[in-house]
């Protein structure tokens, strides 16, 4: 794997504490961060596109929740996904 698409959360960026952390954790892989249009109009059409270069799309909610980026792992994991 070395493309993952990661969609930060609402009224973020995408250069956010969480894409620093994929970046140190995993120098190998290409994290690819778009600071992302508020307007649906704009957002939907870059974001397949983006979406179709990638290997993996991950949101910041599966990252929280599967401990991606080194943090705590939340309940509905068992543990850190290992790419």
């Amino acid at each position: 794997m070395n493309r993952i698409l990661f969609l930060h959360g609402f009224a973020s960026s995408g250069n956010n504490g969480t894409v620093k952390a994929l970046r140190q954790l995993y120098p190998d892989v290409e994290i690819i961060a778009p600071d992302i249009p508020v307007e649906p109009a704009e957002a939907l059409p870059m974001l397949k596109a983006l979406a179709e270069e990638a290997d993996l799309t991950v949101s910041q909610y599966v990252v929280d929740k599967c401990g991606l980026a080194g943090g705590p792992v939340r309940k509905t994991a068992a543990k850190p996904l290992a790419l």
